[in-house]
């Protein structure tokens, strides 16, 4: 289990790096894809049914996700 926290502070192109730095952490991806998202509750101006992610993780043990 993993709980997240949205961050606005990485810039990150269409096509994330295999390896990236944030905040003071180094990270590296361990897996990418694309996945199908389902909606619950109210949801404003959402309408994109899939979407690609990264997965990196860090020698701490951290998480990133984008």
């Amino acid at each position: 289990m993993a709980f997240l926290e949205a961050n606005n502070q990485l810039e990150v192109s269409h096509n994330p790096p295999e390896q990236l730095s944030f905040a003071r952490e180094n990270y590296r991806r361990v897996d990418s894809g694309t996945a199908k998202m389902t909606h619950q509750g109210i949801i404003v101006r959402r309408n994109a049914q899939r979407c690609q992610y990264f997965d990196y993780e860090s020698p701490n043990d951290k998480v990133l996700s984008i």
